[in-house]
């Protein structure tokens, strides 16, 4: 199969929080992520997160669902896209991603 995405997605299990429910962060890359969580999220756009980095940095995100799956366990996972986040966050985020790719 073809792979889509522009930047390679690396495993990493961090804790977010959103509005509407506690996540589980699965993978991630420069532009997005796979979260896992027992909410379903009806809205699908401009969804806000706080990442939790084991490092315990904090990040705030938005992010819009480009898909989804429930799986037997009745979780569901979701493919996100990050469509914002501050300048100061970004720099987090790209050097724990970086982190990611040398370890």
């Amino acid at each position: 199969m073809l792979e889509k995405r522009k930047y390679r997605r690396f495993p990493v299990l961090c804790k977010a929080e959103s509005i509407d429910a506690e996540v589980i962060v699965l993978d991630m890359s420069r532009e997005g992520m796979n979260i896992k969580s027992s909410y379903y999220f009806e809205n699908r756009n401009n969804i806000s997160f706080s990442l939790v980095f084991p490092n315990f940095d904090i990040i705030k995100i938005v992010c819009d669902i480009i898909w989804d799956t429930k799986n037997e366990d009745n979780d569901y996972h979701y493919g996100l896209e990050i469509i914002k986040i501050s300048k100061e966050h970004e720099a987090t985020y790209l050097l724990f991603i970086d982190e990611l790719r040398e370890s």
